[in-house]
């Protein structure tokens, strides 16, 4: 069994109790009270935000074995009753409401010293559903992130590089998807032909059509990628080509949209060289409006994606069961590597925005993938017309391939998969 795999199958389920921060994280606050006394909180211990004073007390209670009793109703922490800051705090309602709160008394590094205590230890952690996992849930997530911070940073070089000027790609999708991942162009130059470019009559400086620079190297940017997760090569041909025929096109609109938000920090979608992708449009009435391929960009300007929250959505976008075609065998790859990377972004974003903000910034996050599928059938639905309204030019191409050497803005592995 693969990494991947074996990661996406040992991870458990999300904890219902309050995590420990990235301490790696930029956006890093200290939370600002005690869930347990509600004085100020100087951190996270035990994976809860909480004051000095009842860490250490939760801590010197499991290890001693400590027990207490409540001299009045087991209700001395109620939310409603306000705290006298210059009272001792009931110890036993004190030590329930750490256990409430979700403390890990795993998380306790010393050694706990009494029979009791372990008792404690190993009861609180089954009832509040905790374990060592917990303890490591930071390092496994942050692996994961690493991983596709690894990925991006390969395929992002291929993606931003252009296909050099008159060098065309005759190779079928096929071709590409069966050999292993490779992410620098001057390898992908080995397997193409080289025509001289046609030359502005005028200034002799050689003509530089969209689908020899950045647009092909953004597909097989795209295609890369997919090659670059491990279950791509336990999955059978027919299910890589169909996997990369649906994803392509949509993992390039992201390439290039982020890439546009990010680095060139444009409302408008621009290619690498910052020219700009795709001409404006005006209605029947002359009126500018919203080109089709500006809508992935928008929605990442709306939900303000950081990094993480990039790499990991794309990561699930990537990894779709539902996507028709697929053998069973890699629904069920595809599916688990879904499981891991969805429970990744969910879990980041209650860590970024907190228990209460978390959930609702995963959903929004998760609720952009309906804009990028449906950019992406426009686009699809856009080229089977225009291939409809010209099938004059297009019909040499059907009936003879070789033809594709000729023309300079057709390729193979574009139409295959506009059309897959």
């Amino acid at each position: 069994m693969d990494r991947h795999e074996q990661s996406c199958s040992d991870l458990p389920d999300i904890p219902k109790v309050p995590l420990k921060k990235y301490r790696s994280l930029a956006k890093n606050q200290c939370p600002a009270l005690c869930l347990v006394c509600r004085n100020p909180a100087v951190g996270y211990h035990y994976d809860v935000a909480s004051c000095n004073g009842c860490k250490t007390f939760f801590r010197r209670t499991i290890i001693l074995g400590k027990q207490y009793s409540c001299p009045k109703s087991n209700d001395c922490l109620n939310p409603s009753i306000i705290l006298d800051p210059s009272k001792r705090i009931c110890r036993r309602c004190r030590f329930d409401k750490c256990v409430e709160s979700g403390m890990n008394p795993l998380a306790i590094q010393a050694e706990v010293k009494s029979e009791k205590g372990k008792e404690m230890q190993v009861e609180i952690a089954k009832n509040n559903r905790v374990g060592p996992s917990l303890q490591n849930m930071e390092d496994r997530i942050n692996g994961i992130i690493e991983e596709l911070m690894r990925i991006e940073t390969n395929v992002e070089a291929l993606n931003n590089s252009g296909l050099p000027i008159g060098f065309r790609d005759m190779r079928s999708l096929r071709q590409i998807i069966l050999i292993p991942p490779c992410f620098d162009i001057r390898d992908h130059l080995r397997n193409l032909i080289y025509i001289q470019p046609r030359c502005d009559p005028i200034t002799g400086i050689p003509l530089k059509p969209m689908w020899s620079t950045f647009t092909h190297t953004s597909y097989l940017a795209s295609i890369e990628y997919s090659k670059s997760f491990d279950f791509y090569f336990s999955m059978d041909d027919e299910s890589k080509e169909v996997l990369v025929k649906h994803s392509t096109l949509i993992i390039s609109n992201i390439f290039n949209a982020f890439y546009t938000m990010n680095t060139q920090k444009s409302d408008e979608l621009l290619h690498p060289d910052g020219s700009l992708a795709g001409p404006a449009l005006k209605n029947d009435k002359g009126v500018q409006i919203l080109n089709t391929i500006q809508r992935t960009l928008i929605a990442l300007l709306r939900n303000k994606l950081d990094r993480i929250e990039y790499v990991l959505l794309k990561a699930i976008i990537i990894c779709n069961p539902a996507i028709p075609g697929l053998s069973k065998h890699s629904q069920i790859l595809i599916e688990k590597c879904r499981m891991q990377y969805t429970q990744s972004l969910f879990i980041y974003c209650r860590l970024q925005h907190g228990n209460l903000n978390g959930p609702a910034r995963f959903s929004a996050l998760i609720a952009t993938t309906s804009v990028f599928e449906n950019q992406q059938k426009d686009q699809k639905d856009f080229y089977i017309y225009m291939k409809a309204m010209n099938y004059r030019r297009y019909q040499p191409f059907l009936e003879d391939p070789q033809s594709w050497v000729h023309d300079e803005k057709g390729t193979k592995i574009f139409d295959e998969i506009m059309e897959g």
